[in-house]
């Protein structure tokens, strides 16, 4: 079983309101941060457990149980696209460079004039990335992102992007310290992520759309994960501090 990801402290206490089926979620005796004791293996996360997947089959639940929730998803989402979308946020916050998409899909979502890279999970869409990003200087490998993070050099981009990354990956710190490694000095790491401190988990409790099973491993809260990324060499700052009912944590850290 596996031990706490944020203090790593092996006892732990299983919160049956968020368990499901053969999924255990718990919280930290020691440190109270609250994680999947028993994810499955990356082989898992490959095929059966494959992010794509996983991610339609909640929608569709999701949809059942609470499609008030799912309309405002939508209408917040057409507002995120009047303003521009996530290729302006990207600009704006990498300005030019080289920059490394961890968990890259197929590999679309860096902007020019950034020169993308990326790491993928998935065999299909790392060849689709590669392939579209080879066409702009950059390309893309397939694997786990902690061991192929080893392929770059030191100091290799200006930015790295993190977007729904996180939640997925039983050893955050070891991933954070990895690409605190390939970033340039002073270069930025742009995270999104479920918060766990969210009013809406609170309020919708175990209905609530950051838990995703058993693809979602880690659940953070805004103070918990700025202290892992300050421990891992991070400067800290939060984009949407003044949004207490977002149910993502949109931040960016820098190489200090």
């Amino acid at each position: 079983m596996r031990s706490c990801p944020a203090c790593g402290a092996a006892a732990s206490t299983d919160i049956p309101a968020y368990c499901r089926g053969p999924w255990r979620i718990c919280a930290c005796d020691t440190c109270g941060f609250v994680y999947l004791k028993n994810p499955p293996a990356y082989e898992a996360l490959v095929e059966e457990f494959a992010w794509e997947k996983t991610k339609a089959e909640d929608r569709q639940k999701r949809a059942a149980e609470v499609p008030f929730l799912i309309a405002l998803d939508k209408a917040f989402s057409f507002r995120q696209r009047f303003r521009g979308g996530l290729a302006s946020r990207y600009r704006k916050v990498f300005g030019s460079g080289r920059v490394l998409d961890v968990g890259c899909g197929r590999g679309r979502a860096l902007p020019e004039p950034l020169i993308p890279f990326g790491i993928e999970l998935s065999a299909a869409r790392h060849a689709e990335a590669d392939a579209y990003m080879r066409t702009r200087g950059g390309y893309a490998l397939f694997g786990p992102a902690i061991e192929k993070l080893k392929d770059f050099p030191e100091g290799s981009f200006d930015g790295v992007l993190m977007s729904s990354i996180l939640e997925h990956e039983p050893e955050p710190k070891a991933l954070l310290r990895g690409v605190h490694r390939v970033l340039a000095p002073g270069g930025k790491l742009y995270l999104r992520l479920p918060n766990f401190g969210s009013s809406n988990r609170k309020i919708t409790g175990a209905k609530w759309c950051g838990f995703r099973y058993p693809g979602h491993v880690n659940y953070f809260t805004t103070p918990q994960l700025k202290r892992m990324a300050e421990e891992c060499g991070y400067a800290w700052r939060q984009l949407n501090r003044w949004s207490p009912l977002a149910d993502n944590m949109l931040v960016l850290l820098t190489k200090s």
